[in-house]
């Protein structure tokens, strides 16, 4: 008890003066080295609610498995009572991603500030991150719209029918309320507004309007949710709103199997992270175990990533009968970090012909990797490598080092006698694991080379670490990257000379934000729900019209460079009153 006290006040002290954020909404990745990331946090540590006493909130967050295999999880939340996840215990595939939500309810009678704590295991390892919950509990405004019910859940659904429910809004502000908007939010493709909403309603005192949301579960038995987001407009302000909705599938439509056809195998060259601002290239092998030719005519990108994927294979591809080692070329140029998810996939469809197969078309997923400048290589590539593999090095204007490991994929063991580079000038090699060399690796084992970057321009430089060992013709040739990117969404420390003043805080209209010792800068407003609401590039002064906003907190960030040229990153939370 007196623990849960200490922490209690320790964080409402922080919480009362300005705090910086290390990143923001979407934007953040932890626990790489637990093997999965996790996104959606407000900063490493914490994450931020805010709801009305006896109302709900609600926040979407991602876990990707980077760990090369299959991940179970335990997603544990303590104060469950008032913060509530959809997930507790689960299992990723390799390289999947599990997207759950958490609730911030608090009762009628709560006031001020209610902590909890989420912490995500590997049950494996016993690895874990923790955060804390941090909800603030907002008064609620005299004469507000009701929305009855809070919550909709479809609990009994069939697959492939739509199961209905309804949301009532209730005009009880006293004055001419206008609905302008409903929309969901974080929501799957099961969940539909129907029909969807499309025109301003206009709601005297005393009227009401009603609402459908509909479920149309598949067959996964998972739990679909999301959250209604309500905006409207009366007693000369805006407001928002926001109730959930969730469903689950519980009585299945069994259909028949689909027709054996072509079948995709992607090389694991797909998992070498790819620097930004380059091209790399990965395959496909076409896998036709029918008795019958298949001809590939053309592939089609499905979606907007065409610029970043480019399929290089030349067609018509004829795959014959139980064949595999026909393949598809296609290549990954990304040109950002993808909001600091260090990845990106497109969906790609296969236009086929031939005598007597079933289908017409394979849909399939085309993947690449960015190289992360602030985590570590978890990708293990075998030192006797079918296909070509590379390595990179993302830096951060300042020498980086990279640890890379490498994997006896032989069934008996080999002899590693000689690492070096072909040629030495902008990267080098600090140690390697087991050493000295000579050295034994088992079949299965593992052997680690440490490289650093030294380049201080931002151009791409390459080399090649050449790996010689037994059981091999010729030398095991690894081609490297280096760049020096720019982490300026990483929060940095401040220039000496550089100062940020944001006031007053809490604010009810203006707000201040002053800086002094600074060439330039960009100023990013954010709610806590992670959604941009202004930006603009300032100088030695910049202030924000907060008076068309809700009561609540919102994050001010501060992207520039000092007088003396150094970039810098900062971000204080702030609070706006009505």
């Amino acid at each position: 008890m007196n623990s849960s006290l200490k922490t209690l006040k320790l964080v409402a002290a922080l919480l009362a003066t300005i705090v910086s954020v290390v990143t923001l909404g979407t934007s953040n990745v932890h626990a790489q080295n637990c093997g999965f990331s996790f996104r959606g946090a407000d900063s490493a540590d914490s994450i931020f609610f805010s709801a009305v006493a006896g109302g709900y909130v609600g926040r979407q967050f991602t876990i990707t498995n980077t760990s090369g295999s299959s991940l179970s999880l335990l997603i544990h939340i303590e104060n469950e009572g008032v913060f509530r996840a959809t997930d507790s215990d689960v299992t990723i595939a390799a390289s999947d991603t599990l997207s759950f939500d958490i609730y911030f309810v608090p009762p009628a009678t709560a006031a001020g500030q209610i902590i909890g704590t989420l912490s995500i295991t590997n049950k494996t390892t016993k690895c874990n991150t923790n955060f804390v919950l941090d909800g603030i509990v907002e008064r609620t405004p005299p004469g507000d719209i009701t929305i009855e019910p809070h919550e909709l859940v479809f609990d009994d659904a069939t697959q492939g029918v739509d199961t209905c429910g309804h949301f009532t809004i209730n005009n009880t502000s006293g004055d001419v309320a206008v609905i302008t908007n409903i929309a969901l939010v974080n929501s799957f493709k099961d969940l539909h507004i129907s029909p969807a909403f499309s025109s301003p309603v206009t709601l005297k005192p005393g009227e009401y309007y009603q609402f459908t949301v509909c479920y149309t579960g598949d067959s996964t038995m998972n739990i679909d949710s999301a959250q209604v987001l309500i905006n409207s407009t009366y007693n000369a302000s805006a407001h928002e709103a926001i109730v959930l909705v969730s469903g689950s599938v519980k009585h299945i439509v069994t259909t028949p199997p689909s027709p054996v056809c072509l079948e995709t195998e992607q090389e694991k060259n797909y998992l070498d992270p790819v620097l930004i601002g380059t091209t790399a290239t990965h395959t496909f092998h076409l896998l036709n175990n029918t008795g019958h030719d298949i001809t590939v005519t053309s592939v089609i990108i499905a979606d907007s990533n065409a610029t970043i994927f480019s399929v290089t294979s030349t067609f018509p591809i004829v795959v014959p009968s139980h064949s595999s080692d026909k393949v598809l070329t296609y290549t990954f140029s990304p040109t950002s970090d993808f909001g600091k998810t260090y990845y990106d996939y497109s969906s790609a469809v296969l236009e086929l012909e031939g005598d007597s197969i079933g289908c017409r078309e394979v849909w399939t997923e085309l993947v690449g990797i960015v190289v992360n400048p602030n985590g570590n290589d978890t990708t293990t590539r075998p030192i006797f490598p079918s296909d070509a593999r590379s390595l990179a090095i993302a830096g951060n204007g300042k020498p980086q080092s990279q640890r890379f490991t490498f994997e006896n994929n032989l069934n008996v063991s080999c002899t590693i006698k000689s690492v070096r580079l072909a040629d030495g000038t902008y990267f080098k090699i600090d140690d390697y694991n087991p050493s000295p060399l000579p050295a034994t690796i088992g079949a299965g084992g593992n052997f680690s080379v440490s490289i650093t970057y030294t380049a201080t321009d931002k151009l791409v430089h390459t080399d090649s670490l050449i790996i010689e060992a037994d059981h091999q013709l010729t030398s095991n040739i690894f081609t490297i990257r280096g760049k020096q990117m720019q982490t300026a969404s990483v929060e940095t420390a401040l220039p000496s000379g550089v100062t940020i003043s944001v006031l007053p805080n809490p604010a009810t209209t203006n707000v201040s934000v002053t800086l002094s010792d600074v060439r330039s800068a960009t100023i990013t407003v954010y709610d806590l729900l992670g959604r941009l609401v202004t930006s603009a590039n300032a100088g030695q002064h910049w202030t924000w019209d907060a008076s068309n906003v809700i009561a609540g907190s919102y994050i001010i960030r501060v992207n520039g460079e000092s007088a003396s040229g150094e970039s810098f990153v900062s971000s204080k939370r702030i609070i706006v009153t009505k």
